[in-house]
């Protein structure tokens, strides 16, 4: 982010990492389609086929996990950072709030 614009995508990252929670709906899906997967590449690996592809493959995949884990480490940092300005600022502004006790209601007898 060095560049003129840093401060843009720096926004836009964000923001839109910020705004794209996917609903309980929405991840359903995802849990069949993970166990799936991990079952066929279990399979695959207990019956000896050749891990070659495997690793051709993640080698492909490190640089682009390598930027979606940059973003997301850069969101959460960002999140905690602006989580304590706003705590501060919420216990410096708010009045103290009032503890109220219940009062026991027990049989009199």
């Amino acid at each position: 982010m060095g560049n003129a614009d840093g401060a843009l995508w720096a926004y836009l990252l964000f923001a839109i990492a910020n705004a794209m929670m996917p609903s309980s709906s929405d991840r359903e899906p995802l849990k069949p389609l993970l166990l799936y997967l991990a079952a066929i590449v279990s399979v695959y690996l207990i019956l000896g086929f050749p891990v070659g592809p495997f690793a051709e493959a993640l080698a492909w995949l490190t640089p682009t996990l390598e930027l979606v884990t940059g973003a997301l480490l850069f969101t959460a940092l960002l999140d905690l950072l602006i989580l304590a300005v706003l705590w501060s600022v919420e216990l410096l502004v708010a009045p103290p709030r009032r503890v109220v006790q219940a009062r026991g209601r027990g049989r009199r007898g």
